[in-house]
């Protein structure tokens, strides 16, 4: 299934649900307050999300049972680990010197971890198939930013990508192999298109081959034979699906409204 934010009948961004293939369109969420980053669990069962106050919610897959996890910072962009035993998250500390921190809150017992405390900018993260790391985007808001792997038994960080000044790579998630990763760059230019590389960052492959269009937000299937993204190739942006290879690229959800963030669910 996908879990994606577009805005309902009143303007207010809402979760919605559908079939992969875009069919059986349903509305989670409903009160008169934005709502976005829906993140499936591993076993399909809830779905997270925040909301424009910065709160973590929880629901059932039916929209039943919808509750706020109660946590003193804020939260964005919520990935439950492969174990469904926590969630990571990005928490913004200071919006005038652009500084954000990546967070993991244990759901059990609400137990709050900071994982990453460079300066500038973390965000964007995401879990090993493993468990054993995470990658997340870093650097300063406004010159150019890499993709980092924090080991979450040693607290190393590696950096896997290095661009120059106002080249910005994003939105890094591991194949389920966890020998490869998807991200969105913008490798200088105005628009993004989505990259596969390596564990180490080498063998670079450009998957979109369309300049003319962002594509941000990869997420790839189980079997790791689709690669699910947003692009604007339609004049708004829009959940497409290609092959693994970049071929095939389609538009799932065809009389879509603008979608800002989403996620799936496949067995």
């Amino acid at each position: 299934k996908i879990a994606f934010s577009q805005p309902d009948k009143d303007g207010f961004w809402q979760i919605f649900s559908s079939t992969l293939e875009g069919k059986n369109i349903k509305q989670l969420t409903s009160s008169p307050i934005d709502k976005r980053y829906p993140a499936w669990s591993a076993d399909g069962r809830k779905i997270a999300y925040v909301n424009n106050l910065g709160e973590l919610w929880m629901m059932d897959i039916d929209g039943s049972h919808n509750h706020k996890i109660s946590l003193p910072i804020s939260c964005s962009e919520p990935k439950f680990s492969p174990d469904g035993k926590k969630i990571i998250f990005t928490s913004l500390e200071d919006i005038y010197h652009g500084s954000a921190k990546i967070w993991e809150v244990d759901l059990e017992t609400l137990q709050l971890k900071k994982l990453v405390n460079r300066p500038w900018l973390q965000y964007n993260p995401a879990y090993s198939p493993n468990q054993d790391c995470i990658i997340f985007t870093d650097g300063p808001e406004l010159f150019g930013q890499d993709i980092r792997k924090l080991n979450l038994k040693t607290s190393d960080i590696t950096q896997i990508t290095d661009n120059g000044p106002y080249d910005y790579d994003m939105q890094a998630v591991f194949l389920n192999n966890g020998e490869e990763i998807v991200y969105a760059t913008s490798e200088g230019k105005g628009d993004y298109e989505i990259f596969k590389m390596d564990k180490f960052g080498r063998n670079k492959t450009n998957l979109s081959r369309n300049p003319q269009s962002s594509d941000i937000m990869p997420v790839v299937s189980k079997d790791d034979n689709k690669i699910f993204f947003l692009s604007d190739r339609g004049g708004k942006f829009a959940i497409w699906q290609m092959n693994i290879d970049g071929s095939e690229a389609k538009q799932i959800i065809q009389d879509s409204l603008e979608i800002n963030s989403f996620s799936i669910y496949t067995q």
